[in-house]
């Protein structure tokens, strides 16, 4: 199983799309219980999702099932870091992590130290796999470039966003687990054209061309997006955030929709815009 639960909307009002805000406790471990029973394994969390590390948490310490948790640090000094770290640890009530990333590459830029404080944990046996949650290629291509001992990378990708595609070889070579998040570009995908300003212009066509596609195939958009990044032989995880018990549900099923969605990942392929003003979700609010 390829897909990964992204739990953001456990602790905050997540996602362009997202009318209901934070999911309310008892659902959520509701939705904990699920992924067990059907074969999620990976959780991704990060400090700063609100108290999502503490809801997972306390899903662990009632049921200590064999998840695979990835969390994330905002902080930009190696004295933050520790802290960050042992108290996402303690929401989580782990000694151990499975994966834990700098959440912004520039925060690694600006302190290199605070690698060498995450290559500790590590080395201390706290974490399995340590890297970056990236939002640009060229971050990656550092990362190859100073041949640097990274484990495991998260990045943006969709059928509108194949900017790191180029990489994934590369990576791989270094033996780079790969995680996708955004597969649905933060909602943007399942908008109307004509709901959106004109700084969306460049992507209005294709979003019609994509409904064309999915009325043609009898497909929902979901099953087209989850499908495509999962079909990508160099993706480990495709992380998915849900907003419901019953939107995981949706996103499981979608996968039942794979030889449809195969046929047509040509045509998908072509639906890669470079405009990182579009692709970027931190950069909507920027434009001008």
């Amino acid at each position: 199983m390829k897909l990964a639960l992204g739990t953001a909307q456990f602790g905050l009002n997540y996602g362009i799309n997202n009318s209901r805000g934070k999911i309310p406790r008892k659902e959520a471990h509701e939705i904990l219980r699920f992924c067990l029973q059907n074969g999620i394994c990976t959780i991704d969390t990060a400090y700063s999702y609100g108290e999502s590390e503490e809801v997972i948490g306390q899903f662990l310490r009632k049921n200590n099932p064999n998840f695979e948790i990835v969390s994330k640090s905002s902080s930009g000094n190696s004295y933050e870091l520790k802290k960050c770290f042992n108290e996402s640890l303690n929401r989580l009530n782990l000694k151990r992590i499975y994966g834990y990333l700098i959440h912004n590459f520039k925060l690694f830029t600006e302190d290199m130290s605070i690698w060498n404080t995450l290559k500790h944990f590590q080395e201390q046996g706290q974490v399995e796999k340590i890297g970056f949650s990236l939002y640009y290629p060229e971050e990656a291509e550092y990362i190859l470039d100073a041949r640097m001992e990274v484990n495991l990378i998260q990045i943006p990708f969709s059928i509108f966003d194949q900017r790191f595609s180029h990489i994934f070889p590369l990576l791989k070579e270094r033996d780079i687990e790969i995680y996708a998040r955004s597969v649905f570009l933060q909602g943007l995908a399942f908008k109307s054209p004509e709901e959106l300003d004109p700084g969306f212009s460049e992507i209005k066509n294709k979003l019609l061309f994509l409904q064309a596609i999915c009325r043609e195939k009898n497909v929902p958009i979901s099953a087209v997006c989850i499908n495509f990044a999962c079909s990508n032989p160099y993706i480990d995880r495709v992380i998915a955030g849900v907003d419901s018990l019953n939107h995981l549900k949706n996103n499981v099923n979608m996968f039942s929709y794979k030889d449809n969605i195969n046929e047509i990942n040509d045509q998908l392929n072509t639906f890669q815009i470079d405009n990182e003003d579009i692709v970027v979700p931190t950069r909507w609010k920027v434009r001008t």
